[in-house]
């Protein structure tokens, strides 16, 4: 039988350093990868959250950019479709608008005539305008409960020609229509007229022309600061019978 082998001490020692060097290396080595891995892996991570962070920043700025446009286009519109209406107001106001109470290019006219900023001249020729309108109004009701259409046309014309010389026009305009009504017309050239139709018409116009004189007496009486008219002397044409 042979002896068994004896391992002797020294042999044993470099044996247990040897394995000690082999897993000091092998975790070494396992200790210099982990973090190669992990730092390798995290850069890759902030990497790809970059692009899409600025992505999303981006996609933002175009869509409140994109709403700013609306919103400024949608203004844009909407004071264009308000200028527009209140254009069109403009134009049917224009179109509707009554006659002016005073015309002020016949009016200045006769203050033309005054010699100094009392206007004492003018306010003369108002008043004695005024006492002739109310006189006229009387004699024109007097000659419709007579159906005196010859004298209502006198009347017309002449109450036409007083208005027109103050530029009132609202009453210039009514009296020629009573002209022509008066002569059996309905207007300067129009078709002929019955004596009852243009009896009726004038008795609805008087009031209209009442109502343009009261206007231009208010208008005047503010220009002038006047409360009330003085007496003046003159009246309207008598009825020739």
């Amino acid at each position: 039988m042979a002896a068994p082998t004896t391992t002797s001490a020294k042999e044993k020692k470099d044996a247990k350093e040897q394995a000690t060097v082999k897993e000091v290396v092998v975790e070494e080595k396992g200790n210099e990868k982990e973090p190669a891995v992990t730092a390798s892996t995290s850069t890759t991570t902030e990497v790809a959250k970059e692009p899409a962070k600025e992505k999303e920043e981006k996609e933002e700025k175009e869509e409140k950019k994109a709403k700013e446009e609306r919103e400024e286009k949608e203004e844009k519109e909407e004071k264009e479709e308000k200028e527009e209406k209140e254009k069109e107001r403009e134009t049917k106001k224009d179109k509707e608008a009554p006659a002016p109470v005073i015309d002020m290019d016949t009016f200045s006219q006769i203050l033309e005539m005054d010699d100094d900023d009392t206007h004492e001249f003018s306010l003369s020729i108002v008043e004695n305008y005024m006492d002739q309108a109310q006189t006229t109004f009387q004699q024109m009701e007097d000659a419709i409960s007579e159906k005196n259409l010859p004298q209502l046309s006198v009347l017309g014309h002449f109450l036409k020609g007083s208005s027109a010389a103050l530029g009132i026009t609202q009453v210039q305009t009514g009296c020629e229509l009573m002209q022509h009504y008066g002569q059996l017309h309905r207007g300067a050239s129009g078709q002929r007229l019955q004596s009852q139709e243009a009896l009726d018409m004038i008795k609805k116009l008087l009031p209209k022309i009442k109502d343009g004189h009261v206007e231009a007496d208010k208008w005047l009486k503010d220009f002038y600061g006047v409360e009330t008219w003085q007496p003046a002397e003159g009246a309207a044409p008598e009825d020739d019978k």
